[in-house]
């Protein structure tokens, strides 16, 4: 209740608000630039904070640069408290991370998802088929895939492949298969999509949302179509995401 009105102060970032949870989204072309305009407006939250009688928990507040290698030097403060600079950070359970290779955030699913594979393979002597892909379906999957996947599915194919091995393995655990058999029948026996079929199909339409004005107000407007000379062979469409060179 109290924190709702934060998006009014004239803060020059994307504010995004999500229960007891607050980011702040600073773009700019160069850093040093950056570094001013994030405590310039770092002191207009202090000045907000203070005439609402609110407390900042420093501990719990970060700060992470995204693009550049060279920002050790790069400090932000509130109420002349120094914010902690670090090179992860989870937001609604995706682990982001400095460089956005999102390679922490896929070994954290994988070593979860690596944990229901041993309760599945105990499970299935018990339980029939039906039931533990529900199970799966309900519980494991979210987790493995579709959590963020518009986000960090289209990092390096080698950081995908740890997720890939363990929906094969959970595959044919739950079917009792043989690990060289095919995948295909698996799958479709399952009605499992592949994860680079999930990947793609909630890309596309997270796309068709924001290019429609479907999407919350910060996605909204995100892709554009970019102007290009068409051929008569040529019947694909090109879109641009707007991004900046730095971001905190």
């Amino acid at each position: 209740m109290y924190i709702n009105d934060i998006t009014k102060i004239g803060l020059n970032c994307e504010t995004i608000l999500y229960a007891d949870d607050t980011t702040f989204i600073f773009s700019h072309k160069n850093l040093a630039e950056l570094e001013k305009i994030v405590n310039e407006n770092m002191i207009i939250l202090t000045e907000w904070l203070l005439e609402n009688k609110l407390v900042v928990n420093y501990k719990k507040s970060h700060f992470m640069i995204i693009g550049s290698k060279n920002s050790c030097n790069f400090k932000v403060s509130i109420n002349n408290n120094s914010i902690i600079k670090t090179s992860e950070i989870k937001i609604l359970g995706v682990i982001f991370d400095d460089l956005l290779k999102f390679d922490s955030h896929i070994n954290a699913r994988a070593l979860k998802a690596s944990k229901f594979l041993r309760i599945f393979s105990k499970l299935r002597y018990f339980m029939p088929l039906f039931s533990l892909n529900l199970i799966f379906k309900a519980i494991v999957l979210p987790q493995m895939t579709t959590n963020g996947c518009e986000v960090w599915g289209y990092t390096y194919q080698t950081y995908l492949k740890k997720l890939e091995v363990l929906q094969n393995r959970m595959a044919t655990v739950l079917t009792f298969s043989i690990s060289c058999d095919s995948s295909v029948p698996i799958f479709a026996k399952l009605k499992w999509f592949k994860l680079v079929d999930v990947i793609t199909i909630n890309s596309t339409k997270f796309i068709f949302k924001a290019i429609n004005g479907m999407q919350c107000e910060v996605t909204n407007g995100l892709f554009s179509f970019l102007p290009k000379r068409r051929t008569r062979s040529d019947n694909e469409l090109y879109l641009e995401l707007k991004t900046g060179k730095y971001n905190i």
